[in-house]
């Protein structure tokens, strides 16, 4: 790849991996600010699993980009978009804001439920039953894994 002619838009795989490094460099910055514990508790400090991940997300965005760089120059996006699925995506990015926002307000549970729910209709999900089920054992399954099983304590909100 010639870095003469590089450019983010040059192709699916260069945007991916651009973007990809976009979001890991302040990631990794995020993490570096982590206190270092492994002096005092002779453990893995809570930095180690996230530097993991943020230099492998690193590789993986590296090793688009060449591979974007060794491929033609194509359009990124071809043809429309149809309408619905581009209100579908305004729309989940919407609840994750919402998620965001709401969460400390009403709690792991309400919301993780509430979330979940939506996405599958979002996503074409008509089912209520099905629906109410997925949602349920999701919730279910996450609180177990972060509350019994990693120790993590989750937003209570008005369950509290």
């Amino acid at each position: 790849m010639d870095i003469r002619n590089f450019s983010p838009l040059r192709n699916k795989a260069t945007l991916a991996g651009t973007l990809l490094l976009g979001v890991t460099l302040p990631y990794l910055f995020a993490v570096s600010r982590f206190p270092d514990t492994s002096q005092r508790f002779r453990s893995l400090g809570p930095e180690v699993f996230p530097n993991i991940l943020g230099w492998i997300s690193v590789l993986l965005a590296v090793l688009l980009i060449m591979e974007g760089g060794k491929s033609k120059p194509a359009p990124i996006f071809p043809g429309t978009a149809k309408q619905h699925n581009v209100l579908r995506a305004i729309a989940l990015v919407g609840i994750l804001v919402l998620v965001t926002l709401s969460l400390d307000f009403l709690g792991f549970v309400i919301v993780s439920f509430l979330f979940t729910a939506v996405v599958q209709f979002l996503l074409g999900e008509k089912r209520a039953i099905r629906l109410l089920v997925i949602s349920v054992l999701t919730t279910a399954v996450l609180y177990a894994l972060f509350i019994l099983l990693l120790r993590i304590p989750l937003p209570r909100g008005l369950i509290g």
